[in-house]
């Protein structure tokens, strides 16, 4: 019952039915699905306080430090009234990470899960297509139109697509194509799977249609990185690099137009660079507690501009610094840190996974996991639920996952607090020398 609950929360979470039928729009029905899972899930939720429970991997506590940091943040800087608003807005996403690393507890679960948010994919996705195409009109879904500049410098106004809810930008919308391609692949070369396995090059040639779709340079640099790390993982470095030298020539072909042209020169490339000196200095303005979030949509904004409704860092992880403080940023990049080590571990000549069907799909998990992060680049995606669905895929995968010989937990001790020190002055460096090496 209370996995039931969880899959009609992530049906709501990536269907977003209450947006795509208006007359709905009233209805919380998001609220009422994970407030009923929320509650059948007590005792399920009493067992992860537990010693040696993902709660403690972590991963986890680097999210409930994020938590408690833009709490902090919030009463420090704002009114009583817009805190708790925006720490309960935060709160439900919390609270679906929580509820993930309660009920999706096996093998089983997890695939399902994946299978169902692909399914999901595949059904908000024609819908965005159909939009896009005026077979259908929906008031909640419009392309956007975009004017950018061609290599003969000619205006060009290009129509993308978008998508509602939390992923209405373009951008955001096709780096989160790039996880459910991906995904995707992981089902079209399950062993054991048979002919019955073909049907998943529908879902997977429909995403990678809409992602052409969505004009993203962003999100289709997050594709091939995650595209590459799911290759390195299953077939080694030079394999990669072989595949890789007869595929890019074809994407370049295929996608030739401004989604090839990825240049930080000119374009949106200067426009990112100059928001992230913005937030640069916003950072060095409030380094303890941050500026605080703003996490609670805005929607007096008018419907079609929904999509661009405010100007954030346009990097997740520089975001999370500016609106949380030092610390609160260093455990908002600790999460992926995490993450990511934990997938790595997974990975090597001395480890075995046990489970075949586990040893398949962790190269697929990894690689929508980088594909993500490397999304979060020039996006801002700190608080919203799909970043956290993702972040919660290698916690799961760990706990369900037996290896020969067995991996210890990773433990949050002193030598963690220096990895994420570490990783944090990389990462701020990084973005200041890129912006200082490359803003015009």
């Amino acid at each position: 019952m209370d996995y039931a609950l969880y899959l009609l929360v992530n049906a709501n979470l990536f269907l977003r039915p209450a947006e795509l039928a208006p007359d709905l729009e009233k209805l919380p029905l998001y609220h009422w699905f994970i407030l009923a899972c929320l509650l059948v899930s007590i005792p399920k939720l009493i067992g992860l306080l537990t010693p040696g429970t993902p709660l403690r991997h972590p991963v986890s506590l680097c999210v409930f430090g994020v938590f408690g940091f833009v709490a902090l943040s919030h009463l420090a800087h704002s009114d009583l009234d817009r805190g708790a608003a925006e720490v309960f807005e935060f709160a439900k996403v919390v609270v679906y990470f929580v509820l993930f690393l309660a009920l999706v507890s096996t093998p089983g679960k997890l695939r399902l899960l994946l299978a169902g948010v692909i399914v999901f994919g595949v059904i908000t996705t024609s819908v965005a297509v159909l939009e896009y195409h005026q077979v259908i009109d929906l008031p909640n879904l419009k392309t956007v139109q975009d004017a950018y500049r061609d290599r003969q410098g000619e205006e060009v106004t290009l129509r993308r697509l978008m998508l509602t809810g939390v992923l209405h930008d373009p951008n955001e919308f096709c780096v989160f194509l790039g996880v459910l391609c991906i995904l995707t692949v992981h089902r079209l070369t399950r062993p054991g799977a048979g002919v019955s396995r073909l049907m998943w090059l529908l879902p997977l040639g429909l995403f990678l249609y809409a992602i052409n779709l969505t004009k993203s340079r962003g999100g289709l640099l997050a594709l091939l990185v995650g595209l590459a790390t799911m290759s390195v993982c299953k077939w080694g470095v030079r394999r990669t690099a072989v595949i890789g030298l007869f595929l890019l020539p074809l994407v370049g072909v295929g996608l030739a137009g401004r989604q090839t042209e990825i240049s930080v020169s000119e374009g949106t490339g200067q426009t990112r660079l100059a928001l992230w000196s913005d937030w640069l200095m916003r950072f060095r303005g409030s380094p303890i507690l941050g500026e605080s979030p703003a996490i609670t949509p805005l929607t007096a904004e008018p419907k079609e501009l929904r999509w661009n409704y405010q100007q954030l860092a346009h990097n997740s992880y520089l975001q999370a610094f500016a609106d949380v403080g030092l610390i609160g940023g260093m455990l908002f990049l600790g999460a992926f840190v995490f993450a990511f080590r934990t997938m790595a571990r997974h990975h090597g000549p001395h480890v075995n996974i046990a489970d075949p069907e586990q040893r398949h799909l962790h190269p697929f998990v990894f690689g929508a996991l980088a594909a993500y992060m490397t999304g979060m680049m020039s996006l801002s995606l700190c608080y919203v639920l799909p970043t956290y669905f993702i972040v919660a895929l290698p916690v799961a995968f760990a706990r369900m996952t037996v290896t020969e010989p067995r991996l210890e937990t990773i433990s949050f001790d002193s030598g963690a607090w220096r990895q994420l020190a570490l990783a944090s002055v990389g990462m701020l460096g990084f973005i200041y020398v890129f912006m200082k090496v490359f803003r015009a």
